[in-house]
């Protein structure tokens, strides 16, 4: 079992999404489970150790990647 970060980037190298992929434990009955970042909402600040992106966390992978 793996748990890893990793970030989605534009064609620039720009971030857009940062993802926390856990196959560790379970989260909502789903084993692996991914955690979403938007970065044009969060900044890196906020996905680094000790960052509030707890607060910008979505559990869906969003619409716009593909």
């Amino acid at each position: 079992m793996k748990d890893f970060d990793f970030y989605v980037r534009d064609s620039s190298g720009r971030p857009i999404y940062f993802v926390q992929h856990h196959e560790s434990h379970s989260h909502n009955g789903m084993c692996p489970h991914e955690h979403w970042i938007d970065c044009r909402e969060a900044d890196i600040e906020s996905v680094s150790k000790n960052g509030n992106f707890n607060q910008y966390r979505q559990d869906v992978r969003p619409a716009d990647w593909a």
